[in-house]
């Protein structure tokens, strides 16, 4: 599917934002793994969510949809030896999480694999080099650090050393070691993304696991052995915040406009909230109430310097509201980028270039330099199926002359399915072809 986005004007009114897919991990692992039941709630069912549901079924969790709701009985100690290839789709977390439970709940060999994007741009080396450190084995099958992956266990506690920048690897450990007999220590080298670590510590600390944060500086933990991983109770998936900030961006950049995303939880702590303080930095008008947060047209943006490490899926956002700002904005600790459903840096920097705009890559982000508030010009975009570079730059050509051309369209089914859908509703200049 393609989109074809023209310019826009005055767009008024609310927007429904789906559940966080980063919230429902972390809910339907530990619900998977538990002694027990749990129920959860309205969690954003995309391919990939099926598809980790199925993985989990394959170790022996017993799942079903009722309604809105999918009620679980954790696998506990009745662990079943998957009878086929684990498929985690275009899902990242999957990848890890997957990789490091297969390790501590058999000693069998499991063979974990995905989409394009994982066997060839997302790094599987992190979840191989631990294993092998913690006494198990695993092998990337073409040699090349990305899946498809053997792992074969059975771990039960130790030491191991990973590379933090992406902090998926760290917090899959913290699960699945939550389930080991003995003490686990992970030491972490490159500590990124801290905030989204501390994320699955809250979740793991909601089913009864406690995490030693060694020193709070994110490079040592201890997970003490022989805890048992308690079910989840009820609970409800809160909207996403890693969709949010797109929606908003749209109120921000589009002459007369004012857009408020409702049903968002208000305490919720999800890291990518992160990105609004940085948003009115830049001059955005946006205020937040009880359970709705709201964006109007800010025309007078200016740049600025932006570490993007505790919220690296805004890198795109950012990166287009930069293109708008007056003046210089740096985009910095970002280095994971190059690694997502694809090299986003380099995706982000041919992009915006192609509509005009000055842009430096960097190794861990970008310097744009802004053009003051003018329009950008329409253009064909590569989205390299990236479910993030389809949503932001489709609010980019609503703000540009001529037309924008989007591929690879129906990736938005990953994370926002009727974002396109939404916007038009709004009276967004948008086709779908």
């Amino acid at each position: 599917m393609k989109i074809l986005v023209r310019k826009s004007n005055n767009l008024i009114g609310k927007f429904h934002v789906p559940p966080a897919k980063s919230h429902g991990w972390r809910a339907l692992f530990l619900a998977g793994l538990a002694h027990g039941k749990s129920k959860i709630i309205r969690p954003k069912e995309s391919k990939d969510w099926l598809k980790a549901i199925e993985g989990m079924r394959q170790f022996g969790a017993k799942i079903n949809k009722v309604g809105e709701s999918w009620l679980i009985e954790g696998i506990g100690n009745k662990v079943q030896v998957p009878d086929n290839v684990i498929e985690c789709g275009n899902s990242g977390p999957l990848l890890r999480y997957f990789g490091i439970i297969s390790a501590v709940l058999t000693d069998k060999y499991v063979v974990i694999t995905g989409d394009e994007s994982l066997r060839h741009n997302r790094l599987a080396k992190p979840v191989v080099d631990a294993v092998n450190q913690l006494g198990g084995w695993g092998v990337t099958t073409k040699s090349d650090n990305h899946a498809p992956i053997i792992i074969k266990g059975k771990i039960n506690g130790g030491k191991c050393t990973v590379d933090g920048a992406e902090s998926q690897i760290v917090s899959a450990l913290l699960i699945g070691c939550s389930l080991c007999q003995k003490d686990t220590e992970i030491f972490v080298t490159n500590a990124g993304e801290k905030p989204w670590v501390e994320l699955t510590i809250s979740w793991l600390k909601k089913a009864g696991i406690k995490v030693h944060n060694i020193g709070n500086k994110y490079e040592h933990f201890r997970v003490s052995g022989g805890q048992i991983l308690k079910p989840l109770g009820n609970v409800v998936i809160p909207a996403d915040w890693q969709s949010i900030p797109t929606v908003l961006l749209a109120g921000i950049l589009i002459p007369g406009s004012k857009i408020e995303v409702i049903n968002i939880d208000p305490k919720d702590s999800c890291p990518d909230r992160l990105v609004v303080p940085v948003l009115k930095k830049m001059g955005a008008d946006i205020k937040f109430t009880n359970n709705s947060v709201v964006a109007q047209f800010s025309p007078h943006l200016k740049g600025t310097k932006v570490d993007a490490n505790n919220f690296t899926d805004q890198f795109v956002p950012i990166a287009i509201a930069a293109a708008f700002a007056q003046g210089k904005t740096e985009i910095f600790n970002n280095e994971i980028q190059h690694h997502k459903e694809c090299d986003r840096i380099k995706a982000v920097t041919k992009a915006l270039i192609s509509m005009g705009v000055k842009v430096m890559e960097k190794k861990d982000g970008l310097i744009i330099k802004g053009n003051g508030g003018k329009d950008l010009k329409g253009a064909k975009i590569n989205s390299h199926k990236d479910h993030r570079m389809v949503m932001n730059f489709t609010v980019a050509g609503m703000r540009s002359t001529g037309e924008t051309n989007l591929n690879n369209a129906e990736s938005l089914d990953k994370t926002f399915n009727n974002f396109t859908d939404q916007f038009i509703n709004l009276g967004t200049n948008i086709k779908k072809i």
